[in-house]
This record gives structure tokens, C-alpha cells and sequence, in this order.
């Protein structure tokens, strides 16, 4: 061993038949703080540049798994022998020791060129049988590891990283934001330990290369410019660990990829979106990933100050040459197993081969291949059915039938039934057009929004757009305002969608949005003059309801004062608001308000007190529909004991679209009532104003 070397400790986790270790973890406690020591196996040792090895080596770009093995990067002799840390065999490693705090945090790190003596090859199964072996002499450092991953886990989440981990799902994101499902070999709690320790010191070398000016290759993942605020994809992973069923999987999936550049490496920092972070490099897999390789060398010369082995455009074509064999590698794997599920495909829709147990995923690739060929037998149009039916066809699988099937009768048919789906999620429409000019390289979608009245403000929209030089717009039978600007033009896409495929079936507007809409060419004047107060006076009367209350409020001068105002009315224990109007004078305020409480009455359920006195209603069941009118994400019910009220307690939770959430509790003797008490008040409180007396009253079972 070199005498500049210090002995480090580590042991390793990988697959259980794993042979090419080329990084191993150790941990200390230093007080509060913790000392996690990552050491690299010194490849650049041995493989030096321009040599025939590392000819072969970058040609290769990294070592490829195949079913029945691996082709390496390097020749099995080094990567799975000299070069690898292999239990109980010392070799040259370079470790980046790093303290990390309770929170998470990072010192900066101390790199040294060390040597190691690997104290345990561990499969992942193996390490997790340790976790839960207390006498064992690596308990400690395992399971003090799996708390450090957890946390640094955590705070990459909490710091805007799209991650995702959970074994109860099978179901992960990789460093690119990739979701995935876990390997059978990956399925245990110490896969996290590697993951988020190699996710570290990937971001610390990125960080260490930076700062003191280290040319290198960064792995660079960006966002296209159709993608949302980074608040919506967070929210649309949170809501994927909460419900995770296999068609929002694929949904978000074919999101991310529409949105996400493939990740790429180059020696221009520009961010990686993914990790939310502003530069990150990979080092840690040098005998698997050539990039790695470089990335040491670069390293280990900035260590001895020798001569740095490549310059900026060395590195530029490097990066280029990487990312070509990548990207090829993907296609061909790609294309490989598509040409295998074609074959299987055509066999399945040339003999009518029942598909009631096939799994969505093969169902999409059954879909793509049917409407390639142009065929659509029975059994594939009762699985479609069924599919629309059930809410199941996610939003690939109508763009595969809207944009790539043929025109015979019988799809011309199918698509209509999917747009008349599509008419009660009209928000998904502006997805299938961003794909479709994603895929077609269309142009963007120009938009005509119209501000129309005041108080309250409603939008009128158009869309349109010019595809191989014919112009389409979203139809004049959709001239409508409504209360929403993005329902607005969500409404307007609907409309755009239905001109390009040219469906000339009319689509009704989405049942839960009528009452919303008003005819654009209803002036202002011609609303402020109907005498709503007189007909919400005539409705009450008519129902036997209380007298309306109005409240007022006004600022501004004298001369020219914004009054605010407020009806409401109090129905059998249950409070109806209208919205706070404002308005010029006091009688236009109160026309508004007057208006606003009708249509809520109108729209509103049976009164609290008459819907709770019943025994067999199905709250919970109400409340998932009243969710998906809405275009809520389901109700989050948790589940507690109590002492003081009864023996469970339960709260349900909604998220709003303001991303505020709403709470409800309730105490039982058993989880079905509590829960169903918990939704009831959910439910009356999103019906209407639900009295905070009752609101807080408990009941017990």
C-alpha cells in the first residue's frame, strides 16, 4: 500500500450476486454530530488515460445488467477482482468524509486518498436481517445509517426534490425523478441507506468541484418549458404516496416525461431540477460509469496539484460522446422490447384472446399496437369499454386513440365515447394537447381571454391554433364566461380538442360547471338589473326558510365608497354564505350577494339536520363524489385512540384547491362509525357553512 494512505473502515450493500463494489460506507458519532465516511475504489490508479483499457472503457460508457449477467466497462479482472471491494481485500480507495448534523446538515468535506479492507459484502436482505438482529456486531452502524438516510431523506423532500420511497407500494423515483417499481433484490429498507448516501457525496463532490473551480462533468437534468410550478409535480407525488394505484402511476409517469429533459452530462453547470439542486456530478460508481472515472481523475489530480489530465472541451466531448451512447442504448433496449410485445399483441388481437385479467400496463401496449395496425376486435373494445366505464383509461391511453388510431367507423366511434368521457375531466384536455405538440411539433396554442364584468369576475376564452397551414379555434357554441380563468380555458382546449379531430358530435359542457357558466352576451347591466333579492326572498318563502341576513362593510372616500357585502342564511342548522361581493353602491352589492346564495342553495344538498337524522346514508360515499365534482383528490382519514370521548378517534382531511386543508373530527366506538361521522361533518362542511358550534360538538357511539 502507497505510505500516503490511511486505513479507512466500510463494508458495502449491493445485489446478492454482485462481484464489481466500487463504494463502501462507514459512520462515527462525533457528539451530536455524525461522521459518514464514503470511500471510492481509486480506479484512476490503475486505468490511466489514452491507455488501451480506457480506449475500450469510453467506447463502452458503462457496464450494461443483462438477464443472465453483465458486460462490463471494464474487463471482469478489474471490475469484479482488482479493482473491486471485495470482502476482507484491501484496496486504494479516495473517501469523502463528511459531519452531518440532527437536521441534516453538512460541513464541508474532508477528502483523503485512503485504503480500505472491506468488513462485510452484504446483500440488501442480508443487511436488513442485521437491522433486526440487535447482537449482531453491524446493528449499530446499520441502523444509525438507516436514520441518516431517512432524515437526509426527508430533507430533500422538504427541500423540493421530486422523491418518492415506499416499499408497502413498490414504488420509488430515481435521481432523475424517474418513478419506478423496486426490485424484488431492492425491496428492504437498506436499499434507502445506499440511495440517499450516494445522492450526498454526489452533491458534495458537485458542490467541492465548484467552488474551487474544477473543470468536471455534471449530470445536468433541466425542465421543458411546458412543465408547471414545482409545487404542483410535489403535490402530484404526495398524492401518489397517499392513493398509488397503477393507472395515477402511469399517468404521472407519462407527465414526467413530458416535461423532464433527459438528464445529460457536461462541464456547464445548469441545475439538476430533479434533485432541486443547483450542481450535481457522479463519482461514485468509477468502474461502472466512465463519467465516474473522469470525474476521479480530475479529482485525484487536484488532490496531488498535478496537472489536471482534461480541459473544459476535453470534457465537452466526452459528455457528448457519453450521452450519444446512452441515449442509443436506451432506443435499442427500447426497441428490442417493443418489437417482443408487438409480436404478442397482434397474436392476442388476431385470435380474441379474453382480456379481463390483463394488467394495465400490457393494456396500454396492447392499445398502441391496435391502433398501429388499425384493428379494434371485440375483446379489445369491451376492455376499453370497461375502462371508460370505471375511470381507468389513463391519459396516454386516450391520446393513443384520439391522435394515433385509424378513422374507420368503428374508432371514429370509440373517440367520440372518450371525448363525451372527457367532457367530466376537461382539465385533462390541455394534456393531451401539450402532448400532442410535444409528439408533432406543433405550434403553440394562442389564447384570447376576455375579463367580463367586475363583481364577481368572470372569463370568456378562445383557443386556437395552425397545424400544417389550416387554422382551428375552439367553437363559438363555447362562448361562455365562467367564474374559474383556468376552467376558462380549460373549457376553450375542450373545445379545440373536438375541431382538431373533427368530431362534430356536440359534447355537453361537464354537468358540475353549468351552473357556473353564464351567456357571454348577458351585459353586465342585464344582470346587475334582475331583481335576485326578490327571487331569493320568493325561495325562502317557498321553503319555508328563515329571512336572509345581509352584512356590510365599506373603504375608500366618501365620495366614491366600495361597499362589501354578505348574504347568508341559517337552514337547519346549517349556515349558507354567499362569496363577499363588492360592488359601487349597496344595491348592486347586495344583487350580487343575493344571486351568489341562490345558486349555493340551489346547488346545496338536503338541509344538515334532515340528512344526518337518516341512518343508512352512505357519507363516506358522498363525500368521494362531492371530491370528484370538484376535481379533489380524495379524503385522507386518520385514525387515533382516545380516552376522553370514546375509544377511536378519526380526522378527515381535504386539501383545497388553494392547497388549504380542511379538517373534521369525530370520536366512536367503533373505526366505521367514527369514520363515517368524520366524513359526514366533511361533508356538510364543504356543502355549505357547517356552524362551528356543531362543527366542534363530539358525539360518541
Amino acid at each position: 500500500m502507497s505510505a500516503d494512505r490511511i486505513e479507512i473502515n466500510g463494508l458495502t450493500i449491493d445485489g446478492p450476486e454482485s462481484r464489481d463494489l466500487d463504494d463502501a460506507f462507514w459512520l462515527e458519532s462525533d457528539g451530536d454530530m455524525t461522521l459518514l465516511h464514503v470511500s471510492i475504489t481509486d480506479v484512476s490508479e490503475k486505468i490511466k488515460p489514452d491507455s488501451e483499457l480506457d480506449k475500450k472503457a469510453q467506447e463502452k460508457g458503462f457496464t450494461r445488467y443483462l438477464s443472465d449477467g453483465n458486460n462490463p466497462m471494464l474487463p471482469h479482472y478489474y471490475s469484479e477482482n482488482s479493482l473491486s471491494l471485495l470482502e476482507g481485500e484491501r484496496r486504494n480507495t479516495i473517501t469523502l468524509s463528511v459531519s452531518i448534523d440532527q437536521q441534516g446538515n453538512i460541513d464541508a468535506p474532508l477528502i483523503r486518498k485512503t485504503y480500505l479492507k472491506n468488513k462485510a459484502k452484504l446483500s440488501y436482505k442480508q443487511a436488513e436481517e442485521i437491522m433486526r438482529s440487535p447482537q449482531h456486531p453491524l446493528y449499530d452502524v446499520l441502523n444509525k445509517s438507516h436514520q441518516l438516510a431517512q432524515r437526509l431523506f426527508e430533507k430533500r423532500r422538504n427541500n423540493g426534490a421530486i422523491a418518492l420511497y415506499d416499499l408497502n407500494k413498490g414504488i420509488a423515483t430515481s435521481e432523475d425523478g424517474v418513478i419506478q417499481q423496486i426490485s424484488a433484490d431492492e425491496s428492504y429498507n437498506s436499499h434507502i441507506i445506499i440511495q440517499e448516501f450516494m445522492i450526498l457525496i454526489n452533491q458534495v463532490i458537485a458542490r467541492f468541484f465548484a467552488e474551487n473551480d474544477i473543470p468536471g462533468l455534471y449530470r445536468n437534468h433541466t425542465s421543458k418549458a411546458v412543465a408547471p410550478e414545482r409545487e404542483t409535480l410535489l403535490k402530484d407525488v404526495d398524492n401518489l404516496m397517499k392513493i398509488g394505484d397503477s393507472e395515477r402511476i402511469n399517468t404521472l409517469v407519462q407527465k414526467f416525461m413530458l416535461i423532464f429533459n433527459k438528464a445529460s452530462y457536461d462541464p456547464i453547470i445548469e441545475g439538476h431540477y430533479a434533485l432541486n439542486l443547483p450542481a450535481y456530478m457522479h463519482i461514485t460508481s468509477p468502474i461502472r460509469r466512465y463519467v465516474d472515472l473522469v470525474n476521479m481523475r480530475q479529482l485525484n489530480a487536484f488532490l496531488t496539484d498535478e496537472k489536471l489530465p482534461y480541459s473544459n472541451e476535453a470534457l465537452r466531448l466526452i459528455g457528448k460522446k457519453i450521452n450519444t451512447i446512452k441515449y442509443s442504448y436506451q432506443k435499442e433496449k427500447s426497441s428490442f422490447f417493443k418489437g417482443q410485445a408487438h409480436e404478442q399483441n397482434l397474436e392476442i388481437l388476431n385470435n380474441n384472446i379474453d382480456l379481463s385479467t390483463m394488467e394495465d400496463k400490457d393494456f396500454y401496449r396492447l392499445l398502441k399496437t391496435a391502433a398501429y395496425k388499425n384493428k379494434l376486435p371485440p375483446n379489445l373494445h369491451t376492455k376499453i369499454s370497461e375502462h371508460l366505464e370505471n375511470h381507468k383509461l389513463s391519459v396516454r391511453d386516450m391520446f393513443t386513440i384520439l391522435f394515433n388510431s385509424g378513422k374507420s367507423p368503428e374508432w371514429m366511434a370509440l373517440k367520440t365515447m372518450v371525448l363525451e368521457a372527457l367532457s367530466e375531466n376537461i382539465h385533462e384536455s390541455t394534456s393531451l394537447l401539450t402532448m400532442a405538440s410535444q409528439k408533432r411539433q406543433w405550434p403553440a396554442i394562442r389564447y384570447q381571454r376576455e375579463a367580463v364584468g367586475t363583481h364577481p369576475q368572470t372569463f370568456y376564452t378562445t383557443a386556437s391554433i395552425t397545424i400544417k397551414n389550416k387554422d382551428y379555434e375552439s367553437d363559438s357554441q363555447q362562448a361562455l364566461t365562467i367564474k374559474n380563468k383556468k376552467v376558462s380555458e380549460q373549457l376553450a382546449n375542450f373545445s379545440l380538442l373536438c375541431k382538431i379531430l373533427k368530431i362534430d358530435k356536440e359534447i355537453p359542457i361537464p354537468s358540475r360547471y353549468q351552473q357556473q357558466v353564464i351567456d357571454k352576451n348577458t351585459s353586465k347591466n342585464q344582470a346587475s338589473s334582475a331583481n335576485y333579492v326578490g327571487k331569493l326572498i320568493e325561495l325562502c318563502n317557498r321553503k319555508g326558510w328563515p329571512a336572509i341576513q345581509y352584512e356590510y362593510t365599506h373603504e375608500g372616500p366618501s365620495h366614491r365608497p366600495i361597499f362589501e357585502v354578505q348574504a347568508h342564511v341559517l337552514i337547519n342548522g346549517t349556515r349558507y354564505c354567499s362569496e363577499k361581493i363588492q360592488g359601487g353602491n349597496k344595491k348592486l352589492g347586495k344583487q350580487l350577494a343575493s344571486a351568489d346564495l341562490m345558486q349555493k342553495l340551489i346547488d346545496a344538498p338536503a338541509s344538515a339536520t334532515a340528512m344526518s337524522a337518516e341512518k343508512n346514508i352512505n357519507f363516506i360515499g358522498m363525500l368521494n363524489n362531492l371530491m370528484l365534482k370538484q376535481n379533489l383528490e380524495p379524503p385522507c382519514y386518520n385514525f387515533d385512540f382516545s380516552t376522553e370521548n370514546g375509544p377511536f378517534k378519526c380526522i378527515c382531511t381535504v386539501t383545497q384547491p388553494d392547497d388549504e386543508n380542511r379538517k373534521t373530527q369525530a370520536y366512536g366506538a367503533s373505526k366505521k362509525n367514527t369514520k363515517k361521522e368524520a366524513a359526514k361533518r366533511m361533508w356538510l362542511l364543504l356543502s355549505g357553512e357547517l356552524d362551528k358550534e356543531l362543527l366542534n360538538s363530539v358525539e360518541s357511539y
